[in-house]
């Protein structure tokens, strides 16, 4: 507990969250997801509350905290939380729970469904699920760290891995195909002026190739 003051008159704030679980603290968040006891759950209810997730959860270990994810602009759930277990073996039973329910779904889905086109809908509220709230089916994945989570989110809005060369969307690579130069070992089987032809070639293509909005169609071969 913390003193806080209210109409000038000291009292003891209860430091609990409404789930009556320890307090969320930031600070010590990032441990939390070091230690491997924080779990990130998606696709909530808007209208469930942290003791309903805490009741929901408490079967997979003993609980620590939950946190819903708040929308800084609206000040209304998200749709995510965060649950804390107090040993890393709960964290674990809950995600590999989460990952069998998916695992189940999916192979139950292929065998009574004759189309293999997955329905949106049916993935986020199958009823049958053993990970269900609110009528939803609910994820469970390890939290990850703030950096981690930033990677994470610009891997999938680039579609490339954070660090990794930018796609080459001209296909550049593709430049200097069939450009052969006279000290080069195949030049030997190729006359003078075939090499010289190249070359022009070559020279025409750089040029053009210095426009961006020019590109090398990999489907298609030149002929000279």
């Amino acid at each position: 507990e913390e003193e806080e003051e209210e109409d000038g008159v000291s009292k003891k704030k209860d430091t609990k969250s409404e789930s009556g679980s320890k307090a969320y603290d930031p600070n010590k968040a990032s441990k939390d997801v070091s230690q491997g006891v924080s779990v990130f759950i998606r696709n909530l209810s808007f209208d469930t509350t942290e003791d309903k997730i805490k009741e929901y959860f408490k079967k997979f270990g003993p609980i620590r905290y939950v946190k819903l994810v708040m929308d800084a602009a609206t000040g209304r759930p998200k749709g995510t939380a965060f649950v804390c277990f107090k040993e890393r073996e709960g964290a674990d039973r809950a995600v590999q729970e989460s990952n069998k329910a998916e695992a189940a779904f999916m192979d139950n889905y292929r065998k009574t469904k004759n189309s293999t086109k997955l329905s949106t809908a049916a993935l986020f509220t199958d009823a049958e699920s053993t990970m269900n709230m609110d009528g939803r089916r609910i994820f469970a994945s390890h939290a990850l760290s703030r950096t981690e989570a930033s990677k994470t989110a610009e891997e999938k809005k680039t579609g490339r891995e954070v660090g990794a060369p930018k796609k080459d969307k001209r296909n550049l690579y593709l430049a200097k195909e069939g450009l052969i130069l006279p000290e080069d070992e195949a030049a030997k089987d190729v006359s003078k002026s075939d090499i010289e032809r190249r070359q022009k070639a070559w020279q025409e293509k750089k040029e053009k190739l210095r426009n961006p909005n020019y590109f090398i169609n990999p489907c298609r071969l030149s002929i000279r």
